[in-house]
């Protein structure tokens, strides 16, 4: 430090014999545009208001621009210490529970493909912030680090991803400064205390939406108050007592599991699900508040063990089904399902789904098992 009769000071910086600034004020100062791979030589000079002057040398050379055109994988924090490359052609996996700092990755300026951080120690993402938008951009994947709560760095690579998956993070609860764009197709987050997904308000449908234990925090009306439709829909092991916040919503595929709702009523306006599949529903007993659905081509329900019955598809008899439908029943393992006399009228107007002679129809493990001829007879659809 210089000494305190020199009052205010200010510096003036000369690189290679060219003043690059004068008037600093402050001590800290970042030169940009250098040239790869070459050596500088500078002078820092300070002057204070009592009219007292001094000058340091300083010299460095900068970094060549590394380029592999494969995928790097690191393993530790001497791996991450070591890192050199500016482009990477492939992905970037950052794994391992020794990893805690990743400022040294900030050489890298081009990434082809995945960005994988999963299993580490880290907090934040610092290192990663001068990743340059790319339309290779694939799948930004954050995992399993349960002390990172900010993940803005990654803002640049995230503004042209197509992928977004973020699961086992207890501390990101944060995630509103990802830059998102139209190019992104698909969200899957779990046990990760996000409240807010109002960034995705940008695409109004997405192929993938995937909701897997998401804590009370979790405002999941949040999201599906912006967007309106999935190709495919997951929630699993979630805390709530009704599905009303995708009441407006819509999906061709269904995915549930593990919800403890007694009813479909949320679903009442739902007339089509191409695939609808039920996994260890603890409180469902029939198809109740389905009112609206008229088209299916697949039930896969296994695993429910209060399921009883089909009852509740009032609109399920086949005139809902287009020309070339077919059906897929795979119920397995409900050990009280016992009545299908619900699915009679719309099993003998829609065909079954064949492949190579094999019909897509497995009905085992329940407590009545009917041939894919009986379950279409009235004496057979029920015990």
């Amino acid at each position: 430090p210089l000494p305190s009769e020199w009052g205010s000071v200010v510096y003036k910086v000369v690189l290679n014999n060219e003043v690059i600034v004068d008037g600093l004020q402050n001590t800290n100062y970042t030169i940009s545009d250098l040239d790869d791979n070459r050596g500088y030589n500078g002078t820092v000079f300070a002057k204070g208001t009592n009219g007292d002057e001094t000058f340091a040398h300083f010299s460095f050379t900068t970094l060549p621009y590394t380029i592999t055109g494969g995928s790097v994988t690191l393993h530790n924090q001497q791996e991450v210490d070591d890192f050199f490359y500016s482009e990477i052609g492939l992905s970037l996996t950052i794994t391992g529970s020794d990893i805690t700092d990743i400022s040294n990755l900030s050489s890298l300026v081009s990434l082809g493909d995945d960005l994988i951080i999963k299993n580490t120690s880290l907090t934040s993402l610092n290192g990663l912030q001068n990743i340059i938008p790319e339309t290779s951009h694939r799948k930004l994947e954050i995992i399993d680090n349960p002390q990172l709560s900010d993940i803005g760095d990654v803002s640049g690579f995230s503004s042209t991803m197509k992928e977004l998956e973020i699961y086992n993070n207890a501390s990101l609860s944060n995630i509103s400064n990802l830059q998102i764009s139209s190019t992104l197709f698909s969200i899957k987050f779990g046990y990760t205390p996000i409240g807010d997904f109002s960034i995705f308000y940008i695409n109004s449908r997405y192929d993938f939406i995937e909701f897997d234990y998401m804590p009370p925090t979790a405002n999941l009306a949040n999201l599906f108050s912006g967007v309106q439709s999935a190709q495919n829909l997951t929630l699993k092991n979630l805390a709530v007592t009704d599905l009303s916040f995708i009441s407006n919503f819509s999906a061709s595929n269904l995915y549930l599991k593990n919800i403890p709702i007694t009813n479909f009523s949320s679903l009442s306006s739902w007339t089509t699900i191409y695939y609808f599949q039920l996994s260890d529903m603890p409180l469902i007993t029939n198809m109740e508040g389905l009112d609206s659905l008229e088209r299916v081509l697949t039930f896969n329900f296994n695993n429910n063990p209060n399921l009883v019955s089909f009852d509740g598809l009032l609109s399920l008899d086949g005139s809902g089904a287009w020309p070339y439908d077919t059906i897929s029943l795979f119920l397995v393992n409900n050990s009280n399902l016992r009545d299908y006399c619900s699915l009679r009228e719309f099993l003998n107007t829609v065909p079954y789904r064949y492949e190579n002679g094999i019909p897509f129809y497995n009905v085992n493990g329940n407590a009545y098992n009917p041939t894919k001829e009986e379950i279409k007879t009235e004496a057979g659809c029920s015990l």
